[in-house]
């Protein structure tokens, strides 16, 4: 039987976009099992025999039925509880292979995605976000920046360390708050990599303008809290993106070299953690593992990094608390330079990377997972499981 078959019920969770998306994509997926013909093999290798395939299709009738009267959220919380009665049948498989679950080892300490082998672990870019203000991971500008920010002057976003704040790509996005459309950048910050960095203006004693873009430097959603990103967004003209009394309100901190939202003045602007994506194979940014042999060997090991940067970084949590996604439940992945953080992993199955509790030694019921399982360049991996 295809792959999409046996994955009937799971192919909604893993391709519906967002919440809203969740009738359509459920409605297309549920007549797999009432269009197949013959036994029908489940997740754990049975078969399923005539008289059990019509008790499927009627669960997926029900399925269909329940989904009218509930909204997408609770729907997601019915399917893990059908998942987990007598029925007989895994829904929600944390080990589900054919996709962004599967991976392969490489000798040279490199993880490959398995239907993707051009294609590694690797990670993103360090996102612009706030930080505490006096945190190692403030963006610290030194006196000639800061005084010629402060006076309205040109100027190239580097810190005084070297890191040059720009943009991750030159695409815009869009976001649609109450009614109207921004246009949306997503801001990096490079460590000695400046010949990306942009050209702002500090104007208005308040909005720090992206030169020759209608851009401001904007906090996204107005969330005043450290470790919320910072981005670029504009209007369709200069007095939409030029409002203020929110996220887009800024006051340059002479006195430090600090850049701070005027209505949180102890927090700055400063560089986030990257997260696990999929980069192609030998790019700079790809990850080489301090013990690939232990981990080939079927060993736990600390997901410790020889490279990139200088052999600091840790794979690492990016939050303890789980969230759930439509019957998923997930956490997304991080790197960062402390070590205690760092997560512990096995190889299992010859395919997929769990994660053991490092405290104590148990296993987690999460694995490495390709967002969406769309094995694409610059795609996130997270840690995801299921019910079963």
């Amino acid at each position: 039987m295809s792959n999409t078959d046996k994955h009937a019920f799971t192919a909604v969770l893993m391709h519906s976009d967002d919440e809203e998306d969740c009738v359509g994509s459920t409605s297309k997926h549920v007549n797999v099992a009432k269009n197949s013909k013959g036994p029908v093999t489940v997740m754990d290798g049975s078969t399923i025999d005539s008289r059990g395939r019509a008790k499927l299709i009627k669960l997926a009738a029900y399925a269909l039925v329940v989904l009218i009267f509930l909204p997408c959220t609770e729907f997601s919380d019915w399917m893990m509880g059908v998942a987990t009665t007598g029925l007989g049948y895994c829904l929600f498989p944390t080990k589900s292979s054919g996709g962004g679950r599967d991976w392969i080892l490489n000798e040279d300490g490199t993880i490959a995605a398995k239907h993707q082998a051009d294609l590694v672990l690797g990670l993103g870019h360090h996102p612009m976000v706030l930080v505490d203000r006096g945190s190692e991971r403030q963006f610290v500008f030194d006196e000639e920046t800061i005084l010629a920010l402060k006076s309205g002057e040109y100027v190239t976003l580097t810190t005084a360390s070297g890191q040059g704040i720009g943009k991750k790509g030159t695409q815009e996005q869009y976001a649609t708050v109450e009614d109207y459309t921004w246009r949306v950048i997503e801001a990096v910050a490079d460590k000695a990599s400046t010949e990306n960095a942009i050209l702002v203006r500090y104007e208005n004693d308040n909005f720090i303008m992206v030169v020759n873009d209608n851009m401001a430097f904007d906090v996204s959603y107005w969330v005043y809290e450290a470790g919320n990103t910072v981005n670029f967004v504009g209007g369709n003209d200069v007095a939409a993106t030029k409002m203020a009394g929110g996220g887009r309100d800024w006051v340059i901190n002479v006195e430090d070299g600090t850049v701070s939202p005027k209505s949180a003045p102890h927090l700055a602007l400063g560089s986030g953690a990257p997260v696990l994506i999929l980069v192609e194979k030998g790019h700079s940014r790809q990850i080489v593992l301090d013990n690939m042999e232990g981990l080939m060997k079927g060993e736990t090991i600390s997901a410790s990094l020889s490279s990139p940067g200088n052999g600091d970084m840790v794979l690492s949590k990016k939050y303890e608390d789980e969230k759930m996604y439509q019957g998923w439940h997930f956490i997304e992945s991080i790197a960062q330079t402390v070590e205690e953080r760092a997560i512990h992993i096995r190889y299992e199955d010859g395919n997929y990377l769990r994660l053991v509790n490092a405290d104590t030694g148990e296993d987690e019921d999460l694995v490495f997972d390709v967002s969406f399982w769309k094995l694409v360049e610059g795609n996130t991996v997270n840690y995801v499981g299921g019910q079963c």
